[in-house]
């Protein structure tokens, strides 16, 4: 299949006014480029400065979904090819694959139906030792066995060789609660909670370090992970037993896992999940920036919070926006600066576009900027990004209103 790329240069002019925003002459530009390829859930991922991974999900004429990728080495895009594909996939939205690679080691997740209950399925996990040329035979990474959700995936590299893999875990919604906490309370019988497992991935598909890090987490909310040095970080969206779904944080130091901690106390009590989780982004001088979207007494608003030490204290929440956001949130460094997207809605055009936000390290907003317009359907994705070669790459899914069909859409911003 021959994958074509075509770049559009050109500021857009959706330029958003804030208090501590240049009013005058944009500092970057945004260069929007797009694939001629259907597709839908694309993902980053970059490997040092080296190359930029971009996973996407495909279905053909015949039903088989396939889980496609491609690499961008600084001057053009490679198809690389097919990872796996299959007829018995959990293909949605929200919960998608991802990829990461180090060194020769690269990794890549997808999801499989293991019974017939909507959200009954496996994490099946590929992996290649020669940068992406063969895959061996995917396995499965949780060993409970129980025909329940596991997905949310997050991946990272660590260490020499190794790949951290981080997950939401529904083994225990198959038991009562009562069997999980020993107690009785209103929630027997609807099954446990979901829970937040990790392990880390070695070259020959061995596992170590395999753990359960929170016993009770939302649960459908994207986690995210960060590894800068010997930190390990670890975000996703809580949940207590009166309903509060706020930020949760881990961290793991000298290889030790601290207890789970709030990040900020948002009070957001909601009895379902809001499909809406968190992002951390991490630069090499273990700084750490950590978005995410939250409705407390129905204030919808996006926060984000900096800290300087690895992650061992943060900044005050610094509102990002308020009102206009549904959220759908990532964030990245670019240099000194933090880059957040997000979902904006616009009632006055009733439209919606993918936003940026960037923020100096004391946490002022420096820009803003309404980039590409987006439906706010679930058709429409996720927005991610990461950071290459000094510059902002965002990918995102363009759902056409009356087709239905999905392509996928890669942009960058750069300083001008």
């Amino acid at each position: 299949m021959r994958l074509t790329f075509t770049i559009f240069l050109g500021l857009l002019i959706f330029i958003a006014g804030c208090d501590d925003a240049a009013s005058s002459a944009s500092p970057y530009r945004f260069v929007s480029n797009i694939f001629s390829t259907q597709g839908m859930t694309p993902n980053f991922f970059t490997h040092r400065d080296n190359s930029l991974l971009l996973s996407w999900i495909e279905t053909d004429t015949e039903g088989n979904d396939l889980l496609k990728w491609a690499a961008f080495d600084g001057d053009q895009w490679n198809l690389s090819g097919t990872i796996a594909s299959g007829r018995d996939w959990f293909v949605n939205w929200a919960d998608f694959p991802a990829m990461a690679q180090n060194k020769s080691l690269v990794a890549a997740h997808w999801l499989k139906k293991s019974a017939e209950g909507t959200y009954d399925y496996d994490i099946h996990v590929g992996l290649s030792e020669d940068y992406g040329q063969n895959w061996d035979t995917s396995f499965i990474i949780h060993k409970d066995k129980v025909a329940a959700e596991h997905g949310f995936v997050s991946l990272m590299p660590e260490g020499e060789d190794g790949i951290r893999a981080v997950w939401l875990d529904g083994r225990l919604t198959k038991i009562s609660e009562e069997s999980q906490f020993g107690v009785s309370e209103d929630h027997v019988g609807h099954g446990g909670a979901m829970t937040l497992r990790t392990a880390l991935i070695n070259m020959d598909g061995s596992l170590q370090d395999e753990k359960e890090l929170d016993n009770r987490v939302c649960d459908c909310c994207q986690t995210d992970l960060a590894v800068v040095d010997s930190v390990v970080l670890v975000v996703y969206r809580d949940r207590s037993a009166d309903e509060i779904r706020d930020m949760g944080i881990i961290r793991r130091v000298n290889g030790v896992w601290n207890s789970p901690s709030i990040l900020h106390r948002d009070g957001w009590q909601i009895a379902g999940c809001p499909v809406n989780g968190p992002a951390i982004s991490a630069n090499k001088k273990g700084e750490i920036a950590v978005v995410w979207f939250t409705a407390p007494n129905n204030a919808s608003k996006v926060q984000l919070m900096i800290s300087k030490d690895y992650g061992e204290t943060f900044s005050k929440p610094i509102a990002v926006t308020k009102d206009s956001t549904l959220g759908r949130v990532d964030v990245a460094w670019m240099e000194d600066d933090i880059v957040v997207s997000q979902l904006v809605a616009a009632p006055a055009t009733q439209q919606s576009f993918l936003q940026l936000s960037i923020f100096d390290t004391e946490g002022h907003k420096k820009y803003e900027e309404k980039v590409a317009p987006m439906l706010s359907s679930r058709g429409s994705g996720f927005p991610v990004m990461e950071v290459f070669q000094g510059k902002v790459w965002l990918t995102w899914t363009v759902l056409d209103s009356v087709s239905q069909q999905k392509n996928i859409q890669v942009g960058v911003i750069e300083s001008i």
